[in-house]
């Protein structure tokens, strides 16, 4: 699955109960998202079977169960109609950003997730206060009431819009298309933010407070054609840039 080309969305958060508060069936189908936008991979076979979710489903949740983000109850049941307490809610959002830290440290879904939990015993300090005000419903306060669906999706499109003025990193290396060798002294230019390979064509950009993560990129190095390409740092902070040299396009053009 290829992460959305031109913003980071989500299918609306449209789900299937029509009742008010989130349920277990409607919360897996968000962290699934969120999941399936930052391209982890679907398991092929799950070792679990529950006695109240069909196999479409169960597999419409597949990430989300096979790391164990979420899981049943002994009686083998998944109870999707379930409501789901804040309390709850947070844990399992929690088990979400320790999965991203460990895998998808480089994503922007992942950044703000770590923004905004603690890991802390106390259900009170579970919510760290580093988004912008009001990021955080007042809802959240009460850890064993249930919590609206509309409030719990309001929240993670908050955390997982890309407004605002963001910071972003790009770390990569400039190489010959031919050889694969890196390319010492190549130029890397973006938005205003210029960089120059070291000795093994390496180069880091940090992009700061832009409120731009799509980026136009040139590459340049002496002997070599010019690389142009746009770049959306929120999908991939790293890049391989191959150039090709001069000289042999234009052996290659005279032959």
């Amino acid at each position: 699955m290829i992460l959305l080309s031109s913003a980071l969305l989500f299918s609306a958060f449209s789900y299937e109960s029509p009742k008010d508060f989130l349920n277990r069936y409607d919360l897996a189908m968000m962290l699934e998202d969120i999941l399936a936008n930052i391209q982890i991979p679907v398991s092929s076979s799950l070792d679990c079977c529950f006695n109240d979710l069909d196999t479409n489903r169960q597999q419409a949740i597949a990430r989300v169960l096979s790391l164990k983000i979420m899981s049943g109850y002994p009686d083998g049941s998944f109870r999707p109609e379930e409501p789901m307490r804040n309390l709850e809610t947070v844990c399992y959002l929690q088990k979400l950003a320790r999965h991203l830290r460990k895998h998808r440290s480089d994503k922007y879904e992942t950044r703000q997730l770590m923004r905004a939990f603690a890991y802390q015993s106390q259900p009170e300090n579970i919510l760290v206060a580093k988004l912008p005000a009001g990021s955080f419903p007042a809802d959240f306060a009460e850890p064993g009431g249930f919590i609206e669906k509309t409030v719990f999706e309001d929240l993670l499109n908050k955390l997982l819009s890309n407004s605002g003025r963001q910071s972003y990193s790009l770390k990569g290396q400039v190489i010959d298309a031919v050889s694969g060798k890196g390319i010492s002294g190549a130029y890397v230019a973006g938005s205003y933010h210029t960089a120059v390979t070291d000795g093994k064509g390496k180069f880091s950009i940090e992009f700061i407070n832009t409120d731009n993560p799509r980026v136009d990129l040139f590459v340049a190095a002496e002997g070599f054609l010019t690389l142009e390409l746009k770049k959306d740092l929120r999908l991939n902070s790293t890049a391989i840039l191959r150039l090709k040299s001069e000289k042999k396009l234009k052996k290659a053009e005279e032959s």
